[in-house]
């Protein structure tokens, strides 16, 4: 039993590029449509991207999480004394900064001399 589409949810056989398709929405001669179309794209054929679109491209492909600082953050393995450790941690708190902003700001500091 197929399901049939909708016509308000569905517009038209080809939705443009970015377009959110509810296939489920669609007649199954809808969905061997759009398949084929999509079969007849090959690398190299097609349009050339608009600059918009290759905006939403660079902005989709950007890796995710914390902001990049700089060039950047490495992990790196410190050993410190425990009694050391606590009293950065807590003048760290007491100033509203994280331990790694403390260290990053030490580091900086000794550097400068």
């Amino acid at each position: 039993m197929s399901k049939q589409a909708n016509p308000k949810t569905v517009r038209n056989l080809k939705p443009a590029v970015g377009d959110v398709v509810d296939i489920d929405a669609m007649t199954n001669p809808q969905k061997e449509q759009l398949f084929r179309d999509c079969e007849k794209v090959r690398p190299g054929e097609g349009e050339a991207l608009t600059a918009s679109q290759r905006a939403l491209h660079a902005r989709i492909r950007r890796k995710a999480g914390r902001p990049k600082i700089g060039k950047g953050a490495e992990r790196i393995n410190v050993t410190v004394e425990r009694g050391l450790l606590s009293e950065a941690d807590r003048f760290a708190k007491k100033m509203g900064i994280t331990r790694a902003e403390l260290i990053a700001v030490g580091l900086r500091r000794a550097i400068a001399g």
